[in-house]
C-alpha cells in the first residue's frame, strides 16, 4: 500500500511546487468549531476541518477542509483515520499563527477522492527514502485521441465540487493564491464529485480491534467482527402495544462462529437492501444480548441502531480467511429428537419436488405461496421440506440434485417436517454434497423410511411395519430393530 502514497510530494508543497493529484494518508484530523479562528481564516457559520496528512516520509498537520461534502464524510466517519486519499484540487497559502511566530504553509484541500479506505489500511504507511528512484506523484493523464487520430484534443480540467463557490475563503491572502488547476487524472471526475453522496446505511469506519465473533460478549466495550452474510430473512411487519413495525435479520458467521443480527423499522429499511448474502461485513456500534435460542444457535445477537457500523468488505486482503458457509449438518434421522422451531441445517437428495400452491395465512391474512420438497439422506430417513414465497416460484433442484439449507425450522405437520431457512443450495460445491449426491446415485434400492414424530415411533406401531421384500436391506433391519420390533 506504501506504493500508492505520492512520496515527497509534501515537500514539493512546502517548497512551493504544486505537484498534480498528490496522494496523501489521513494520520489524525479534528473539527474547527464554527466561530473558531484559525489558519489565518475569518471565523465562518459552517464547520471545518484539520487534517494531518503524510506523504510516506514527512506529515503536515496544517491542513483544512472546508468543503461541506467533504466535512461531511469526516463528520460521519466515511473518511477515517489512515484513509489514503487523493487531492484533486487544492489551494497553498503562508500563514503566521502566532505574533512574531514563523510563517506556515496552509494546505486548503478544495475537492478529494478516497483511494483506500481507513479500515482496511488499519496503520501508518512509511516510504523508505533511499529506496526511492522515481516520485511516486501521479503523471496527468494524457489528452484523448480524436477520432482522426490526432492527439490535439484537449480535456476539461476537473469541475469543483457543486457547493464549492458558498466556501471560498474570504481572507486576501486566499484571494490572489491560484487555483491548482492539473490535467484531469485517470480516473471519473464525476465520480469523485459525488463523493459518498450515495446514500449509505450505517456508518463506516471504526476505532476498535476486530475480534472474532465467537469472542463477543455483552461485556466487551468497544467491539468489531468481520463476517461472511451467510442467511437474510425478508421484511416482517408486525403490531405490538407500542404500534406497528417492521423487522429483518441476517448472520453473519467467520472461522470462530455465528452471529444474528436484527434491524427494526428505520434501520431495518435503511440496511435491508445494504445487505447481500455471502458477502463480508465488518459491524459494530451495536447491542448486544444473549440470544432466544429457539431462533438461532448462536450465544448472542445483536440489535442495529443508528449509530451502528456496517461496512461491506471488498479487498481480498481484508477479507481474509473468513469461510464462506459454515454449516453444522443433522442426519435426517436424528431430527425426530429435534424440538419444535428449533434451526437446524439440513442436507439430503432431492426425491420429489411439488408444484407451486398457494394458501391462506389465518395469522397474518394474506395468501402464501410454497413449494414442497422430499430430501434423502445416508440414513436413509426423508423428510418433506416446505420453500416458502418466493424461494418457492423460483427454485429449480430437481430430482437427484442435493439440496442444502441453513437454518430450517423443525415442524409436525404431518408427523416430521421443516420449513427451509433463508440460506438455500442446490448442487453447492463442498465435499459433502459430493458425498451425498455419490451414495444417491449409485442407489439400488429407494425404499426410504419417513421420518415421524418422537410419539408416533413407539415399538409396534404402525409406522414399524414393513414389508418382508424390505427386509434384503441390511440398514432397513437395523432401524426396525432399533425401534423395538423383531
Amino acid at each position: 500500500m506504501e506504493s500508492l502514497l505520492s512520496a515527497g510530494a509534501l515537500t514539493q508543497i512546502l517548497e512551493g511546487e504544486k505537484p498534480a493529484y498528490p496522494v496523501f494518508q489521513v494520520i489524525g484530523y479534528k473539527p474547527m468549531g464554527p466561530d473558531q479562528t484559525s489558519f489565518g481564516q475569518e471565523a465562518t457559520e459552517e464547520l471545518r476541518y484539520r487534517l494531518m496528512i503524510g506523504d510516506g516520509i514527512q506529515s503536515h498537520q496544517y491542513c483544512i477542509i472546508t468543503n461541506q461534502d467533504l466535512v461531511q464524510e469526516l463528520k460521519t466517519g466515511r473518511i477515517v483515520k489512515w484513509s489514503i486519499i487523493r487531492v484533486l484540487s487544492y489551494q497553498t497559502h503562508d500563514c503566521e499563527l502566532a505574533a512574531g511566530s514563523s510563517k506556515r504553509r496552509i494546505i486548503h484541500i478544495l475537492t478529494m477522492e478516497v483511494v483506500k479506505k481507513g479500515l482496511e489500511v488499519g496503520k501508518k504507511l512509511s516510504v523508505d527514502p533511499s529506496a526511492m528512484t522515481v516520485s511516486n506523484v501521479p503523471a496527468p493523464r494524457q489528452p484523448a485521441a480524436n477520432l482522426d487520430g490526432n492527439n490535439n484534443q484537449q480535456l476539461a480540467p476537473p469541475k469543483p465540487s457543486p457547493n464549492f463557490d458558498h466556501q471560498q475563503p474570504t481572507m486576501q491572502e486566499y484571494a490572489h493564491e491560484p487555483l491548482t488547476q492539473p490535467q484531469p487524472y485517470p480516473m471519473q471526475q464525476q465520480q469523485s464529485m459525488n463523493m459518498g453522496r450515495s446514500p449509505r446505511p450505517m456508518k463506516s469506519g471504526h476505532d476498535s480491534q476486530t475480534i472474532g465473533i465467537g469472542e463477543l460478549t455483552p461485556y466487551i466495550g468497544k467491539w468489531v467482527v468481520k463476517g461472511r452474510c451467510i442467511s437474510k430473512s425478508g421484511i416482517r411487519e408486525y403490531t405490538n402495544a407500542k404500534g406497528n413495525g417492521k423487522v429483518f435479520s441476517f448472520t453473519l458467521a467467520d472461522k470462530t462462529g455465528e452471529l444474528k443480527i436484527t434491524a427494526f423499522n428505520a434501520d431495518c429499511e435503511r440496511v435491508f437492501p445494504y445487505v447481500e448474502p455471502t458477502k463480508v461485513y465488518i459491524l459494530g456500534r451495536a447491542s448486544v444480548k444473549s440470544a432466544d435460542k429457539r431462533y438461532t444457535t448462536a450465544d448472542f445477537e445483536i440489535t442495529l441502531n443508528q449509530d451502528s457500523l456496517l461496512e461491506e468488505v471488498t479487498d481480498s486482503a481484508v477479507v481474509g480467511d473468513i469461510p464462506m458457509v459454515k454449516f453444522n449438518f443433522c442426519s435426517i434421522a436424528s431430527l425426530v429428537n429435534i424440538p419444535i422451531n428449533q434451526p437446524v441445517d439440513l442436507i439430503g437428495a432431492i426425491t420429489t419436488v411439488s408444484d407451486v400452491t398457494s394458501i391462506m395465512s389465518k395469522t397474518k391474512n394474506k395468501e402464501l405461496k410454497k413449494r414442497n420438497i422430499t430430501i434423502v439422506d445416508m440414513s436413509r430417513h426423508t423428510i418433506s421440506v416446505t420453500i416458502w414465497d418466493q424461494g418457492a416460484e423460483t427454485f429449480t433442484g430437481q430430482v437427484g440434485d442435493v439440496f442444502v439449507t441453513k437454518g430450517a425450522r423443525i415442524g409436525n405437520y404431518g408427523g416430521k417436517s421443516a420449513s427451509a431457512g433463508d440460506c438455500m443450495f442446490v448442487n453447492l460445491d463442498i465435499p459433502e454434497v459430493c458425498k451425498i449426491r455419490n451414495w444417491y446415485s449409485n442407489l439400488i434400492d429407494q425404499n426410504f423410511i419417513k421420518l415421524t414424530s418422537s410419539h408416533d415411533t413407539a415399538p409396534g406401531s404402525a409406522d414399524n411395519w414393513r414389508c418382508l421384500s424390505q427386509l434384503n436391506d441390511l440398514q432397513t433391519i437395523k432401524d426396525i430393530t432399533s425401534g423395538g420390533v423383531t
